[in-house]
């Protein structure tokens, strides 16, 4: 995958891959370690609080943070879950499969013909 494939594509995935990334580089602290207020995120992200919002929803999705009701956000682990394959992987890994199936075939079709 090329590095312009990774590169995210909206404000809101820009804020999920440096809050993530950071989360995981432990910029936060670890586990349990509250994380910045929304106000001083956004500023420094340059977005607004509602497009920081939308990200945290997705870091809550995979476990990164949480938040409690008047309390704050919290970082919640510090590993990014794994991630599903992208289709590009999957027709990838099809395409192979579907090779090593003929390939087999063959095999066996050329041994037992006379």
């Amino acid at each position: 995958m090329n590095a312009a494939a990774a590169r995210p594509e909206t404000k809101e995935q820009m804020v999920v891959a440096v809050l993530g990334a950071r989360i995981v580089a432990g910029a936060y602290g670890g586990a349990g370690a509250k994380m910045p207020s929304k106000r001083e995120l956004a500023a420094d992200l340059g977005v607004a609080i509602a497009t920081l919002d939308r990200g945290y929803a997705k870091l809550r999705e995979v476990g990164l943070i949480e938040t409690l009701s008047g309390s704050g956000t919290f970082v919640r682990a510090t590993q990014m879950p794994p991630q599903p394959p992208t289709v590009e992987q999957l027709a990838a890994d099809l395409h192979e499969l579907s090779r090593r199936v003929a390939a087999l075939e063959a095999g066996t079709t050329a041994r037992t013909e006379p």
